[in-house]
């Protein structure tokens, strides 16, 4: 499976990729030259929308793309169309938003005390991140992340 690396201009296209089930890093540094270093140490795909970035990594071998768009459905559809990445797995729940661990169903009484109580009444399936320790849950922005990867969908039907 291909693995990512986003520059920081593409953190919140990262983190849709990451919802959908997709292995994403962000960068470790805001330097160019950290960000190449941390692409190639860790064999990932460079996303960029720096023209001069994509082409220092173009120069040194790393596979690269550089992404054009500016709206961030269409930037998700630009990375999904160009490694043929399909939305096939959402909602995949496979990687943490904001870390990229690996998320697991835990029993409710996993969760008691670390997430609102209000939350904890209302809804029954909770996952953790094996890494960071952030529960997540099927609450009311479930239905704004659905919208988002409809509009995501519509892009890549479009082209």
């Amino acid at each position: 499976m291909t693995r990512f690396l986003v520059d920081v201009m593409l953190k919140k296209a990262g983190r849709w990729l990451r919802m959908l089930g997709y292995y994403v890093e962000n960068p470790l540094s805001e330097d160019d030259d950290e960000i190449l270093k941390q692409a190639q140490e860790h064999e990932l795909v460079l996303l960029t929308m720096d023209e001069e970035l994509y082409a220092r990594a173009q120069r040194r071998g790393l596979r690269t793309l550089l992404i054009t768009a500016s709206y961030n459905p269409r930037q998700v559809a630009q990375i999904m169309e160009a490694f043929n990445l399909t939305l096939d797995n959402f909602p995949s729940r496979t990687h943490c938003s904001n870390c990229n661990g690996k998320l697991k169903e835990v029993a409710k009484s996993e969760v008691k005390g670390k997430i609102p109580e209000r939350s904890f009444k209302n809804h029954e399936r909770f996952w953790l991140c094996t890494s960071c320790g952030q529960v997540f849950w099927e609450g009311s922005h479930w239905n704004r992340i659905e919208m988002e990867v409809e509009k995501i969908r519509k892009e890549l039907k479009e082209e």
